[in-house]
């Protein structure tokens, strides 16, 4: 054993506990430690009991520090290999470091090792006291911490990659620090009791604290756009798993006794566990109430006829419930049945996926016929397989190969390019696989390069016309080259082709799939939709010289930008079928998008090139609800364009009233004009107020015909000066002050049609209530995540990142003039429903696209001057309207190119279809 040096870190408010505290660090079998001691108090007085602990340094301060900060002050400092923080009431057995550093030693693949802790409080014997201490797992870190600070030895490598204490959270910083640390290495835990941990009147921590409460939400706030899908799923299957719960009352007698605090009387083993249960969703949920256990026992009972139908437990609950941490908003708002109204939901959603496979994967036998149809391809081109290894895990590498192998389509080769990793085992394993297989070529770099420099290195050994990306832990599916050839046949001039794709957990389960539309060039922007599976022509990757050393991270990103600006948009073609498994385990960025945040830095820079070439001026940004994606903002035009806000309205003055009030007080953009058409009006406040708005230099309309709302705005579209026209409800309130800014930003690029904004319903319990339109769901056409609860960033991202879609409502629509006029306005034949829908398809029909920036927000009090439609006259209407669309767009209604054909078109909610809409490829 070797004794680097340990940094001890003593935050110290100058109790008179910190001589015991020094006592006990002097006792350290271990023989090489620094000590430091920060001064989170002025005038801290000097340090007594020092004596033998060598290498000690009180940090004095001239102001008082936060818990956060002073940790902070003393990380910076530490000089060690390892670091452990002991506070000054507080205290560690002889042999704690010494155990934590062997323990770290013996398992060099992990960055923090942590012993468990006897709490001590005055009055109470040892043995009256808990212990607390349970072995490591991530889920359980998500719901809170049950590691005191000094228990944990960690390399202080974690430091240079960002870990920090959050300076500003009140309470459960290390709570916090441990979930920044978790995402870079797993943490080891040593059985053994060596901390010691005093509970008391100043301690801050006392024995009923639990994490609920405005510190506790903090953390979660903080922490849930992170959480994954998966994680939430598993961490709520634990909620309902009565043998879990018992196993953590077995190993924290702290938890027990918390039991035992909120149930009086506990006789009967089945009391400890119901409580437990209940205990476990207040940790998790901030829930108090003991009768929720009951019905959560029902929708248990649903879970369990699943399991009884043949569906193992995990298979269901990894893909369900992924928007948990709403759950205590829900209960306060909808109460115990509208909680487990939505959970039934959520549980029918998770188990909808496993269902989709089975039902619309194809059999073996199905197979079989799909690849005897391959030789009647007129091109069977050969597919080059990349794959970058660097001491790859042996169990995930065997299988990224034997995916690769397990091609129904016979003509690939697989180019391994190893960059110079250490374990032996896996060069010895590549050398066997070269040797046994002639379609496995190996290149061996002698230097560690990085990713970039290994994926070239596996492009420079690649004799295939296309090219195809598989990284080393994640798996294809046995179709996925056969798929993209067969795309190939019917877009021969491709570049590009990519997939839908899923993930795995480390058993190869499935869950959380991506079904992807056609390319978004906005939604690119904002993520790499591409991603999995991408394949490549690989002239075209030659022709770019590969990818980019320095944009590690995001090299996949840079190499797709670039290609893509080189190519014209027909030529990226989209497959429809999940393709790819991306691995999702502890320390990826499948688990954890945030993982790496050089590669969020690589992927803005690439981005921000990328639009320089193509002549884009624009700043790009974190999205602000999803920090590790994107958010372009393109320069406004110079000089500002004047924009034309056209209103209808009819009576209910307060509905207008407050729509331009809104306009007045909050819109940053100084160049506009309102032009109001009234339909009629009648009440006299409402006639009092258009004539004042007239005194004020806005423009109004008069038009009593039978409401027509494509008239009405055709009418006032010809009567406005802007070069751009911004459609807007009466019922609109303005929300966001930079709105118009954001839209026009859009709206002036070229190319581009209708921008849509995000509205919200004005009762908050209703969510969301446009966020972009979907062609034929429902029906016609219906919103998209219609009811989404604020919060929400909607299916992977969709509703917080602007994207392309067919259509956006014209509640809030900014267009050209001139685009607007090109394509003959809004069809006046349809008065009321689908104009805006119509409109916008035929916007697309002159190569002009829909744009949805969630960047503009508005609240949307819809349909409020018109009434319902109620009437048997309005519905006949409407009947009316929906026939005239079907009649105009037939089938195209049935085929919107940006949601997915296995997405469901019955719900809003991007559940997988119950029968995919792509055409089945297992019949000639």
């Amino acid at each position: 054993m070797t004794y680097p040096l340990v940094s001890l870190l003593i935050r110290s408010i100058d109790r008179n506990t910190l001589t015991e505290t020094l006592a006990s660090v002097a006792k350290q079998t271990y023989p090489n430690i620094e000590v430091l001691v920060v001064a989170a108090v002025p005038g801290h007085l000097p340090l007594v009991g020092a004596d033998g602990l060598g290498r000690v340094r009180l940090v004095t301060t001239e102001l008082a520090l936060h818990r956060s900060a002073a940790a902070n002050k003393a990380l910076d400092l530490a000089q060690g290999t390892y670091a452990l923080f002991l506070d000054d009431d507080d205290w560690i057995g002889p042999d704690h470091i010494s155990t934590l550093v062997k323990s770290l030693q013996e398992s060099p693949d992990m960055a923090v090792a942590y012993s468990r802790t006897q709490v001590v409080e005055a009055g109470k014997a040892d043995s009256d006291c808990a212990v607390m201490g349970l072995p490591f797992d991530e889920l359980r870190l998500l719901t809170g911490n049950w590691m005191p600070l000094h228990s944990v030895l960690f390399s202080l490598r974690l430091r240079e990659l960002g870990c920090r204490f959050d300076e500003q959270l009140d309470l459960y910083e290390d709570w916090d620090f441990w979930l920044q640390a978790a995402r870079h290495t797993p943490f080891l835990y040593v059985p053994v009791v060596s901390a010691f941990y005093r509970i008391h009147d100043s301690s801050g921590v006392h024995g009923q604290a639990m994490f609920y409460g405005a510190a506790a939400q903090k953390i979660y706030k903080k922490w849930r756009n992170l959480w994954t899908e998966a994680q939430m799923s598993v961490l709520m299957s634990r909620v309902w798993q009565h043998e879990d719960l018992s196993t953590i009352l077995k190993a924290s007698q702290a938890e027990a006794l918390q039991l035992n605090h909120n149930v009086q009387a506990l006789t009967r083993k089945q009391e400890v566990l119901a409580t437990a249960h209940a205990q476990a969703l207040d940790e998790i949920f901030n829930s108090r109430s003991w009768r929720l256990t009951a019905p959560l026992r029902k929708s248990l009972h649903r879970v369990q006829q699943w399991i009884q139908a043949g569906q193992s437990t995990g298979r269901v609950m990894v893909t369900a419930l992924s928007s948990l941490h709403k759950l205590p908003s829900l209960l306060r708002k909808q109460g115990v049945r509208g909680l487990l109204r939505r959970l039934e939901s959520e549980l029918d959603q998770g188990a909808s996926y496993l269902q989709w496979i089975a039902q619309n994967e194809p059999s073996e036998a199905d197979r079989k016929k799909m690849g005897e149809r391959i030789q009647n391809w007129p091109h069977q081109p050969l597919v080059s397989v990349l794959v970058p290894t660097y001491n790859s895990p042996l169990n995930y590498l065997k299988e990224a190969v034997e995916s690769v192998q397990a091609q129904i389509y016979p003509h690939w080769e697989l180019c391994i390019a190893d960059d110079a990793s250490t374990d032996p085992e896996v060069a010895g394993y590549l050398r066997e696989l070269a040797l046994k297989d002639a379609r496995v070529v190996v290149t061996f770099r002698e230097k560690n390069g990085h990713i970039s420099a290994s994926s070239n290195s596996a492009l420079e050994s690649a004799k295939g016309e296309w090219v195809a990306l598989l990284d080393h832990d994640d798996r294809l599916h046995p179709l996925a080259l056969f798929h993209v050839i067969e795309a190939l046949q019917s877009h021969p001039d491709a570049q590009i082709i990519y997939s839908d794709e899923d993930k795995i957990d480390a058993h190869g389960l499935r869950f959380g799939p991506y079904f992807k539309g056609e390319f978004n060039r906005e939604l690119m922007w904002a993520q790499n939709m591409i991603s999995h599976l991408g394949c490549y022509r690989r002239d075209a990757l030659v022709e770019i010289n590969g990818f980019r050393l320095g944009f590690e991270g995001s090299q996949d990103y840079d190499l797709a930008l670039r290609v893509i600006e080189r190519c014209r948009p027909h030529q990226v073609v989209h497959v429809p079928h999940v393709l790819y498994h991306w691995r999702a385990i502890f320390g990826s960025t499948a688990l954890a998008p945030d993982q790496k945040p050089y590669a969020d830095s690589a992927s803005r820079r690439a981005l921000c090139e990328h639009l320089a070439r193509v002549g884009i001026s624009a700043d790009v940004e974190p999205a602000p609800a999803i920090p590790n994606m994107n958010r372009v903002r393109p320069k406004l035009p110079d000089p500002l364009p004047l924009v034309s806000i056209l209103i209808p309205t009819r009576d209910r003055v307060e509905l207008l009233r407050t729509c331009i009030e809104s306009i007045q007080g909050r819109t940053a953009y100084p160049h506009y004009e309102i032009v109001v058409v009234d339909n009629g009006s009648s009440e006299s406040d409402s006639l009092i107020y258009l004539d004042g708005l007239v005194q004020q230099g806005i423009k109004v309309i008069r038009d009593s015909r039978p409401f027509n709302f494509s008239a009405l705005n055709n009418l006032a579209a010809s009567q406005a000066q802007g070069d751009f026209l911004c459609l807007l409800n009466n019922d609109i309130e303005i929300v966001t002050g930079d709105w118009l800014e954001e839209m026009l930003s859009f709206a002036a690029l070229p190319g581009i049609g209708a921008v849509g904004a995000k509205l919200w319903y004005p009762n908050a319990h209703d969510g969301l209530q446009h966020a972009g339109v979907v062609i034929g769901m429902g029906g016609v056409a219906g919103h998209a995540h219609v009811g989404l609860a604020r919060g929400q960033v909607g299916y992977f991202g969709r509703i917080a990142l602007h994207h392309r879609l067919m259509a956006v409502t014209a509640a809030c629509m900014l267009i050209r003039k001139n685009h607007y006029l090109q394509v003959g306005g809004l069809d006046e034949s349809i008065a009321v429903a689908f104009n805006d829908v119509d409109f916008c398809l035929r916007l697309h029909e002159a190569g002009l696209a829909c744009i949805l920036t969630p960047y503009a927000e508005m609240i949307h009090h819809e349909s409020a001057s018109r009434g319902d439609d109620l009437s048997a006259a309005q519905r006949d209407r409407f009947m009316t309207e929906e026939k005239f669309m079907h009649e105009r767009w037939g089938d195209r209604l049935q085929n919107d190119r940006f949601f997915s054909p296995n997405l469901s078109l019955a719900h809003p909610d991007f559940r997988p279809a119950e029968k995919s809409r792509t055409q089945s490829l297992s019949t000639p």
